[in-house]
């Protein structure tokens, strides 16, 4: 049985909706990708040649959304990682391409879609294709997946879990942290906030309103941390509601993963 074929078993063990990406891209394979609900037994015939391992958002008994920092400053991106931690429930965490980073939680309701803030980049700082390198958060929802075990594909390495339980393989998607709506609204809002407080330029000209499609104004207040929290690895017992996960790991900045 190859590594993918034991990761795909223990997914579908700990309640995630799983689909196969194609190997070395983001994308699944199958045009009717997003209805698949495949089981145990399917697990040799579908991954049997390499095929990466995507989970399903919003959907299911426990539809899993995923918080994505597309940041590449790295010192705002663990920030923003740390506001998580404290605001909407310490989580597992995986990066593929440092130091942007992806952390996983669970709908209080399924079918939300996807959320996200506005792109602001930095004027000062531009790309190797001499245009600005724009950053954002979104919130990965219904009719959409993200990659849990397979190849990156500008890195061609392995995506890593880098949280202390070991990622999604030993965390049971009813485990999760529950992720409201009023928290994306309060993310959007953290993160436009940081952005501009740095001096960005906000592309476009579309409203915090528009660019989640929720309400998203700036005196939004933090919602209360989850009370559904991952038990501490060490202890074995769920860890007081203050203590996050900044007091537990630390925050990988390199993008040697």
């Amino acid at each position: 049985m190859s590594t993918y074929q034991q990761t795909a078993r223990r997914l579908l063990a700990n309640n995630y909706l799983i689909v196969p990406i194609h190997p070395g891209q983001k994308r699944p394979m199958g045009a009717n990708w997003q209805n698949a609900r495949l089981s145990a037994m399917d697990v040799p015939r579908v991954w049997a040649n390499g095929a990466g391992i995507g989970i399903l958002c919003g959907v299911g008994a426990f539809p899993v959304y995923a918080v994505d920092i597309d940041v590449t400053v790295p010192r705002l991106a663990v920030d923003l990682e740390r506001w998580c931690d404290k605001n909407l429930g310490v989580t597992c965490c995986r990066i593929g391409r440092a130091p942007k980073r992806l952390l996983i939680y669970r709908g209080e309701v399924d079918g939300i879609r996807k959320r996200a803030s506005a792109n602001w980049f930095d004027p000062a700082i531009e790309g190797p294709d001499g245009k600005p390198i724009e950053h954002h958060v979104e919130v990965l929802g219904f009719g959409q997946q993200f990659v849990a075990a397979g190849i990156h594909p500008d890195t061609q390495a392995e995506y890593q879990w880098v949280d202390a339980w070991g990622g999604v393989e030993d965390c049971n998607a009813a485990e999760l942290p529950v992720l409201t709506v009023d928290g994306i609204v309060a993310l959007c809002d953290e993160f436009e906030r940081r952005a501009a407080a740095l001096g960005w330029t906000r592309k476009g000209g579309a409203t915090a309103d528009q660019a989640t499609n929720i309400r998203c104004g700036s005196d939004s207040a933090p919602p209360a941390p989850s009370t559904s929290v991952l038990k501490n690895p060490t202890s074995g017992s769920a860890p007081a509601e203050t203590q996050g996960r900044v007091g537990t790991r630390t925050y990988p900045l390199s993008a040697d993963y």
